[in-house]
């Protein structure tokens, strides 16, 4: 597997220091096979292409606490097979669903989380994903937020290849990311056990960005001027 780049909110070092992506209760979802729930890769990945439904994940993954759906588009996203050299682990990788069923990388992949093996709102403390091989050279967009659906932390990144897109933050119960050229797939997901909160303080530590980080506290307002955008340009076309 080719070396991963560590682009995110925080640094490479203050990742290890936290423990992320190598801590004992960490869960990791990469997409392969076996696939659970009988689903199939779809074997196009080709923006625009209807999807079969057998690729259609949502809560294929509940049993590690992760449910996955398409912000503006299906409560679902597709499994892809992105082909040898393409994913970061394996062949497969997921991509968003427009309501028409077919594969759209401008909308963002939303993954909440929940109590492992139910339907519980949960909560971790940390939330890593890689874009596939291929450099995009455009921004990724990703924010996390509370249970209440209050923007914790979000970020920006100019995507290269196997870069890792990853918020360490108290309380996130749903992580939502897409790429601003509508060409990045995303795989090894890998996230902190998810917990139920209680009424006390938040579970985690706090992450605090580097003054280098570039926050994107905005992101709603980017996804909504992003679909605006794209709409517009459907409509010259059309």
């Amino acid at each position: 597997m080719a070396k991963l780049r560590v682009l995110t909110v925080l640094s490479a070092a203050a990742m290890l220091s936290m423990g992320v992506l190598c801590r004992a209760d960490v869960m990791t979802i990469d997409f392969d096979e076996p696939l659970p729930g009988g689903l199939v890769a779809d074997p196009s990945f080709f923006a625009g292409t209807a999807a079969p439904s057998t690729s259609f994940l949502s809560n294929q993954y509940e049993s590690d606490g992760a449910l996955f759906s398409t912000v503006g588009g299906l409560p679902e996203v597709s499994i892809i097979d992105l082909g040898a050299g393409h994913a970061p682990t394996g062949n497969n990788g997921i991509g968003a669903l427009s309501t028409a069923g077919n594969l759209d990388y401008f909308l963002p992949v939303d993954i909440t989380f929940v109590a492992p093996g139910t339907t519980t709102a949960a909560v971790t403390d940390s939330v890593s994903i890689v874009g596939d091989d291929i450099p995009s050279f455009g921004q990724v967009y990703f924010a996390a937020y509370d249970i209440n659906g209050n923007l914790i932390q979000s970020g920006q990144v100019e995507d290269e290849g196997d870069s890792v897109f990853s918020i360490t933050a108290a309380g996130i119960h749903s992580f939502q990311i897409y790429s601003q050229n509508g060409d990045v797939a995303y795989d090894h997901l890998q996230f902190g056990t998810p917990v139920v909160p209680d009424s006390g303080p938040p579970i985690g530590p706090t992450a605090t960005p580097e003054p280098a980080s570039v926050a994107m506290v905005g992101l709603p307002v980017v996804l909504l001027a992003a679909w605006r955008r794209k709409r517009a340009l459907r409509a010259r076309v059309e």
